[in-house]
């Protein structure tokens, strides 16, 4: 699972990374070598009056470019912090029927 906060975007829904991009980082490897059997980007936006640009949505096109198979990625793009990653998250895991162990 990697927590949203790592990207940041425009009114027209397209994004670049931040300082904070290691998570997409370490995120990517574990998918691309196969450690995690699936990769949930959880992020929407945290803004007080959303945009069109939802994190986890756009980082989802990115790891598509890093070949990272669309069958293994889930997004909960509904989240405005932590809290709700949180949350949101475990109802779609729940959902998918993915056991733990959930890696942060």
């Amino acid at each position: 699972m990697v927590l949203g906060g790592f990207s940041s975007g425009g009114d027209s829904g397209d994004g670049h990374f931040t300082t904070a991009a290691d998570r997409f980082i370490q995120g990517t490897k574990l998918a691309i070598s196969k450690q995690a059997s699936h990769i949930l980007i959880s992020g929407g936006s945290g803004e007080l009056i959303p945009g069109k640009f939802r994190e986890a949505a756009w980082v989802r096109t990115q790891l598509l470019q890093f070949s990272v198979p669309d069958s293994i990625i889930l997004v909960e793009n509904n989240s405005k912090n932590t809290i709700e990653n949180a949350r949101f998250s475990k109802v779609l895991l729940q959902l998918k029927h993915l056991p733990p162990p959930i890696y942060w």
